[in-house]
């Protein structure tokens, strides 16, 4: 429903919202989060295309890729401030992950 002037006694979509309680901290560990994700996101990719660059590329390398790299936007897609600890796990996961990538 719309709410419109005439309407005083409907509350906005602004007046139901309540305040989210997170500290500048918790903003900087979910971009290093986010950061960390991108840069896996990134090192998928440099493989995608050296494989598909190959005179007869792997097709089940290369979906296997794809997977994973829509498997990282899809965790990155579950975060919520109301959740650091799942935050910081999945940035420990993906920091792991890109240290094994760049080894």
């Amino acid at each position: 429903m719309v709410t419109t002037a005439e309407e005083p006694d409907e509350l906005s979509v602004m007046d139901r919202m309540t305040p989210l309680d997170y500290s500048s901290d918790d903003g900087v560990a979910l971009e290093v989060a986010i950061e960390t994700i991108n840069e896996v996101v990134g090192a998928y990719n440099a493989r995608l295309y050296a494989e598909q660059a190959k005179p007869e590329p792997d097709a089940s390398v290369v979906a296997k890729l794809r997977k994973a790299r829509t498997d990282c936007i899809h965790d990155q897609d579950s975060f919520r401030l109301t959740d650091m600890a799942h935050i910081e796990a999945t940035r420990l996961h993906y920091a792991a992950l890109l240290h094994s990538l760049r080894s």
